[in-house]
């Protein structure tokens, strides 16, 4: 299960939790991110899990958590967890490889709105009955990951 984990004031973190493992602590109230919190502070870390991908606030205020692809219009990003930040407009992917490698991939200067910019204010993301990709922003635009004609 792939977590998009909004910060305190900081960091923003995606976790995954594996099948079958449940029950792990992923630092709240201790720290944000992969830092203790709050800033600056010493904490103990013992037990904790660290996140699998963190970003900060230098690139976005609040993750956007989303889904896993499955689709079969882009056969490469199978398996893909795409997430974004409502604030930026960010939205990267990230998939996890032998060993628990992580292969990450920025679509923020790919995807653009309809009206040119970026897609600020990202609310959602949601898959079709054939587990087609698509993004949803606060105003109602609703995107669809799609290969360029």
């Amino acid at each position: 299960m792939w977590i998009g984990d909004v910060g305190q004031g900081d960091w923003e973190e995606i976790d995954v939790e594996p099948a079958g493992a449940g029950g792990r602590n992923y630092g709240w109230n201790r720290m944000e991110g992969a830092h203790c919190y709050p800033p600056g502070s010493a904490c103990d870390t013992t037990g904790l899990i660290r996140p699998l991908l963190e970003y900060d606030h230098n690139s976005g205020c609040s993750v956007t958590g989303g889904v896993v692809y499955r689709g079969a219009a882009l056969p490469e990003l199978g398996g893909s967890y795409f997430y974004g930040d409502f604030c930026t407009g960010l939205v990267r992917s990230a998939r996890l490889g032998p060993g628990n490698t992580v292969e990450s991939r920025d679509w923020t200067g790919v995807l653009r709105r309809a009206t040119g910019g970026t897609m600020t204010q990202l609310s959602a993301f949601g898959l079709d009955g054939r587990g087609e990709l698509y993004l949803l922003l606060h105003d109602g635009e609703v995107y669809r990951l799609r290969r360029k004609s």
